[in-house]
């Protein structure tokens, strides 16, 4: 059997078990959301006291949705009100999160799954290692 052959069974095998992500499937917060989080927000806006910003905190929901003055961070339901998505597209680099100081930057894919996240409702989950875990049906082959 030739190398291209083994490649192609193996690829098509691949996509049996591999369940792409639709874009009508509703985001997890814990498989799409938190890490994008992890990466570029909680560094300033997480769970250590010390290195807060802005009294912000991103990884628990009851932070996100606090009132800032007449606005909050995430506004379930509603990107355009959310300072999250405001901050994560300004063109001012004062304005702009993160912060051009830091050397990250989100990517056109990355907002799009935080803006779909706030628009379904931005439902948080706990820590993947403190929820139980549920059985799931393993995917069926086809026919061919």
């Amino acid at each position: 059997m030739s190398r291209g052959t083994i490649i192609g069974l193996l690829c098509s095998v691949g996509l049996i078990f591999v369940r792409p992500t639709s874009a009508e499937e509703k985001l997890q917060f814990n498989r799409d959301v938190r890490p994008i989080l992890a990466d570029n927000c909680f560094k300033c806006h997480g769970p250590d006291a010390k290195a807060r910003k802005a009294k912000l905190r991103l990884d628990l929901p009851e932070g996100a949705a606090k009132d800032l003055g007449g606005y909050r961070a995430v506004e379930p339901g509603k990107p355009d009100e959310s300072e999250m998505i405001v901050r994560i597209t300004s063109h001012d680099p004062d304005d702009l999160m993160p912060p051009p100081k830091s050397k990250k930057t989100l990517t056109p894919k990355q907002i799009e799954i935080l803006r779909k996240w706030i628009t379904e409702g931005a439902e948080y989950e706990r820590h993947w290692s403190f929820v139980k875990p549920k059985r799931s049906e393993p995917p069926r082959a086809s026919d061919h």
